[in-house]
């Protein structure tokens, strides 16, 4: 048996992750547990897909998942009363995803040497924490995630712009 054309795969992880979003937008009891869960399976099946990291779909589908989850949290967080500052951080935030996106692959088209795709710790890459949403979620700390994951994605953002300014 063969597998899936990577960027059919890419469709998959795309579409279970705006699923995601809209669910977290939706904001309400057990639409917010089942977004985290379709979360967590499609950067799942990304993960385990083969393809490559850095290849123009996955870095696309990549960048629109990972901007459709804060701002899918954020107007969920906001409908819930939290305040219309969520929704100012999470655009933020995805412009951060955007700009980093294109500075990568630029970086990469340009530049053998070009930044890694991902900034490891170890064994771990920094998105690897995105694997603990099911969990924090489903013990209710959906705005603690949101908090933490727009910070982190800031200074990753910083990071990876300062790596390209010194380096140029």
């Amino acid at each position: 048996m063969t597998s899936p054309p990577a960027d059919r795969l890419g469709i998959l992880v795309l579409g279970l992750a705006l699923i995601a979003a809209g669910l977290f937008a939706f904001g309400l009891g057990a639409a917010v547990h089942w977004a985290a869960g379709i979360f967590m399976v499609s950067r799942l099946v990304r993960r385990v897909s083969g393809t490559r990291p850095g290849r123009r779909m996955d870095a696309l589908t990549g960048m629109i998942s990972y901007a459709a989850l804060f701002l899918g949290i954020a107007v969920g967080l906001w409908r819930s009363g939290v305040g219309g500052w969520t929704i100012a951080l999470a655009v933020v935030v995805a412009l951060a995803i955007a700009l980093d996106t294109a500075l990568r692959l630029r970086s990469e088209a340009v530049r053998r040497d070009a930044p890694p795709s991902r900034l490891r710790l170890a064994p771990f890459g920094l998105e690897d924490g995105v694997y603990l949403i099911g969990p924090i979620v489903w013990l209710g700390g959906l705005f603690p995630f949101f908090v933490v994951g727009c910070l982190r994605t800031l200074l990753f953002f910083t990071v990876r712009v300062s790596i390209h300014v010194f380096q140029s």
